[in-house]
């Protein structure tokens, strides 16, 4: 979505109650760790600034959507 990625990440209830941390390979193959220990509700975004892409004519970049779907 232009400059943002976005992705759709599932969880189970478990993780939505509870917490949980992963790890994203990321386009240029860097190693995202992503953490949450707080309560996460069905399609609620979690954003990463600055995990998009380049913008051009800037050297900002876009930011890093994730979606949450509960099992």
């Amino acid at each position: 979505q232009g400059n943002d990625l976005l992705m759709k990440k599932t969880i189970n209830l478990a993780e939505a109650l509870s917490g949980f941390s992963f790890t994203i390979e990321h386009l240029d193959s860097r190693k995202l760790y992503i953490n949450n220990t707080s309560i996460i509700k069905p399609q609620q975004i979690m954003r990463i600034i600055g995990e998009g892409l380049p913008i051009v004519n800037s050297v900002q970049k876009g930011d890093l959507v994730i979606v949450f779907k509960k099992i």
